[in-house]
């Protein structure tokens, strides 16, 4: 995005904006210099990854007890959950808004 700086506050402002924040109009007589070269920002730093075995499972010594409560508390509600769904029958619906099945 093109942009132009304040000669007031030295903000940057877009060119499609004439008026900078500080209430300093662009002036247009000004000579704009040549782009200069982009500065090169270095990536960020990465943690190294460290290849693991199939099974291998020290990730499970770095969980919080907050996270075991929430897996723990996760599976229970599951479990609890298909257990009444496997067991249960089901209900004759109700009749709603006065119809009623056909008797064969």
């Amino acid at each position: 995005m093109a942009v132009w700086v304040c000669a007031a506050c030295e903000r940057k402002v877009p060119e499609r904006i004439s008026v900078c924040l500080c209430g300093a109009r662009r002036d247009f007589n000004v000579s704009v210099p040549a782009a200069a070269e982009p500065r090169r920002v270095a990536p960020p730093a990465r943690r190294a990854v460290v290849p693991r075995r199939v099974g291998d499972l020290t990730f499970l010594s770095t969980m919080t007890v907050e996270i075991w409560a929430y897996v723990v508390a996760t599976v229970l509600v599951l479990t609890a959950g298909l257990v009444t769904a496997a067991i249960s029958k089901p209900e004759r619906i109700p009749a709603l808004l006065g119809y009623t099945e056909p008797v064969h």
